[in-house]
């Protein structure tokens, strides 16, 4: 198709030549190609003609060009934005399928064994960094030893228990229980290390490994934030702010830092929900200390 476009042109451009150069003996009433080369005033006005014709030839196809590179452009430009929203919408799919369910799973555990109040004491305001020297300016020592004694704690294997049931999250708990007799009587032992280990493997290191390839994206450009931002911003700030305390462990000073998409992701999403409740709130007052305003008729 190309190529016969090509062949077109060529043959518009060659006609034209020839109409031209006809109309140009027409005028001066030379109609043989012998009359034309024995007649040197006629041979100059040619020239100029086909001089002029070229440089008209030329400016229209670098407008051309330049239109066609435009439109290309912009062509692909739509194409990446189209890409890239469609891309947001499977990470949304993804989410919905693959952290909401651990996200109410984790929400539960940190409020049965009493997490959740320890990180909520925190002002969000300061949780930016995610690391071990931050996470011991926002919390007093004694407030990171609770945390450290619950996640080692039985009230964390009942939490656990409770949330398999609940949730249907399958930790495998079962599997580590066994009967132990005490004289006469018999009681279930847990092996808690195991379960925790796999607590920790199975919810709190899968969750935040899923979240790190779901903000990857938004955060190197290939998918657009800005589409699944109303939907999911607020579980999402939830969801990290509830992760702090593991992932700031987790960033010791003088390490490979873990985490920055979520990270990254996290500190956008949260600066423009800031900004909005803010913008939101003075309008509230606006509206609420200026009443009804009625624009007066001259």
């Amino acid at each position: 198709m190309k190529r016969n476009k090509k062949v077109v042109v060529i043959i518009f451009v060659l006609l034209f030549y020839i109409l031209a150069i006809v109309e140009t003996m027409n005028v001066n009433n030379v109609y043989t190609v012998q009359s034309l080369l024995k007649d040197t005033a006629v041979l100059e006005k040619l020239y100029f003609v086909v001089q002029i014709i070229t440089g008209v030839g030329l400016i229209l196809g670098a407008v051309i060009g330049v239109w066609q590179y435009y439109l290309s452009t912009k062509s692909e430009i739509i194409k990446q934005k189209t890409e890239a929203v469609q891309k947001s919408i499977d990470l949304a799919e993804y989410y919905r399928a693959n952290i909401l369910d651990l996200y109410e799973a984790l929400n539960y555990v940190y409020q049965e064994t009493g997490m959740n109040k320890i990180i909520k004491s925190i002002n969000p305001d300061k949780m930016k960094e995610f690391d071990e020297a931050e996470l011991f300016n926002n919390l007093a020592p004694q407030q990171i030893e609770e945390i450290r004694n619950i996640n080692r704690s039985t009230d964390l294997i009942n939490a656990l228990m409770k949330m398999e049931m609940v949730f249907g999250v399958d930790l495998g708990i079962k599997s580590h229980m066994r009967m132990k007799k005490n004289g006469e009587d018999e009681e279930i032992q847990i092996n808690t290390s195991a379960v925790l280990r796999r607590y920790g493997n199975c919810i709190v290191s899968e969750v935040l490994n899923r979240l790190e390839y779901f903000a990857m994206h938004f955060e190197h450009n290939t998918a657009d934030e800005t589409v699944v931002y109303q939907s999911l911003h607020q579980t999402y700030i939830n969801l990290i702010q509830l992760l702090y305390f593991e992932i700031s462990c987790k960033n010791s000073k003088g390490h490979k830092k873990y985490y920055t998409n979520v990270i990254g992701l996290y500190n956008k999403w949260f600066e423009r929900y800031k900004n909005k409740r803010t913008n939101s709130t003075i309008k509230d007052r606006q509206s609420v200390t200026k009443g009804t305003v009625v624009n007066k008729l001259n």
